[in-house]
Formats: C-alpha cells, sequence, structure tokens
C-alpha cells in the first residue's frame, strides 16, 4: 500500500509540472490593430528603378511586408512544385540593413498562384527583430521564418525594397507595409491551477509516506 502510495505521489508530481511548463510555453496571438503604412502596386512600380515601399513606425510595433507576386512572374520548376526567390531588403531609420532571402512557391501543375513558402535571414543589424512565433522550421541551424514580419525597434521611417531576379519579369502587383499591434495571451490559463493542485498533492502523499515510514521504525525501535 505504501508503495502504490508513493508510485501515486510521484506521478502525480511529474503530471504536475509538465502540465504547468507545457501551458506556459503556449501562447496565442492576436491582432489588435492594423495599419497599412506603405502601399504601392504594379502601375506605381513598374516606372521604378528599385521596387520599393516605405512607412513611419514607433518603436515595439510590428512591422508586416506583403508581397503579392506578379503576374508576369515566371516560376523555375522544382521536383514537386514551382518556385521564385526574390532578395528582400529592410533598410531602419538608423541607415542600417536587413536581406532576407524569400521564396514563393506553386504547385508544380500551376492549378494555384505563388504563394510566400518561407523567409531566410541572410544578415541584419539589428532595426528588426523577427520572433521566434514567427518561426516556420530550422534546417540545418538556419531559421526559416513563415512570413516577413519583425518587431521594430527604433522610432522612425522603415523602408523595404525587393530585388529583381531570375523569372521576375515585372514588378510586384502589391507592396504593402502593415503597422500591427499584437496581443499575447495564455488560452490554457486555467491548467495551471489544476497543475499546481496536482504538485501539492503529490508533496503531500511524498511526505505521507516518508514521515508514515519513519513513524513505523520508531515504532518497531521502541518495541525492541
Amino acid at each position: 500500500m505504501r508503495r502504490d502510495l508513493l508510485v501515486l505521489g510521484v506521478i502525480l508530481l511529474f503530471v504536475g509540472i509538465v502540465a504547468i511548463s507545457t501551458t506556459a510555453s503556449i501562447e496565442e496571438e492576436k491582432i489588435v490593430s492594423r495599419q497599412t503604412v506603405g502601399r504601392k502596386t504594379a502601375s506605381e512600380l513598374i516606372d521604378m528603378t528599385d521596387w520599393s515601399v516605405s512607412g513611419n513606425y514607433t518603436k515595439g510595433r510590428r512591422l508586416r511586408l506583403v508581397i503579392q507576386p506578379g503576374n508576369d512572374w515566371m516560376a523555375e520548376p522544382a521536383p514537386g512544385y514551382h518556385y521564385v526567390i526574390v532578395a528582400v531588403t529592410i533598410c531602419d531609420p538608423e541607415g542600417d540593413e536587413m536581406q532576407l532571402r524569400v521564396e514563393f512557391r506553386k504547385d508544380a501543375m500551376g492549378v494555384h498562384n505563388l504563394e510566400l513558402f518561407s523567409v531566410e535571414i541572410v544578415s541584419s543589424c539589428g532595426g528588426l527583430s523577427f520572433e521566434k512565433s514567427n518561426e516556420l522550421e530550422t534546417i540545418n541551424g538556419t531559421i526559416y521564418y513563415w512570413e516577413i514580419s519583425g518587431v521594430t525597434n527604433y522610432d522612425g521611417v522603415y523602408s523595404a525594397t525587393v530585388g529583381k531576379s531570375w523569372g521576375t519579369f515585372g514588378p510586384p502587383e502589391i507592396l504593402k507595409l502593415e503597422s500591427l499591434v499584437v496581443e499575447r495571451n495564455n488560452p490554457y490559463w486555467y491548467v495551471i491551477p489544476v497543475g499546481v493542485g496536482f504538485i501539492g498533492s503529490g508533496l503531500f502523499l511524498l511526505v505521507w509516506v516518508w514521515e508514515s515510514s519513519k513513524h513505523k521504525k520508531r515504532a518497531k525501535a521502541n518495541i525492541h
């Protein structure tokens, strides 16, 4: 019986710790406000030397760059899909630049249009911080992100430029900068008190079994 209670106490303690640690790491994001701070269409970009857009930000806002591929972008074939890779440069108010490698993909049959597939940071000078919640996957130590989005570290004007590359026979259809306010919350916060209860119950059982064992040993010693 004592051994069963000991095992039960350990299980309750373990379940409580796992429940709290797992729940505490889960966050849900909600966009509180979304503002377009810069937007250009293909007709505005067609005669530009650089395909660029800029907008004013305050520190701590989330910058999101939207690139809608041009209708005349030609994707390169690969096994199972077609792709286009473009270089994107984001310049912060301090004049420093972040270099990104952005990949767009579509199915090999061409049923769907090109869509953003992954974003890789090639170099960064600190004006924009990509967040862990934006991570798509890590391959051979390289982190890929699922959108061009990061928190601004300065007040002022940020600009984004899409570089011309093989397959981009014309500008993007839309090049847009958004300024977002994001709120984070834990959707499973109610599990934390339950986890605390499990830990408390497990500790109680372990202490009770230990004290009971000590009491029986003293009782045997007094008999002898």
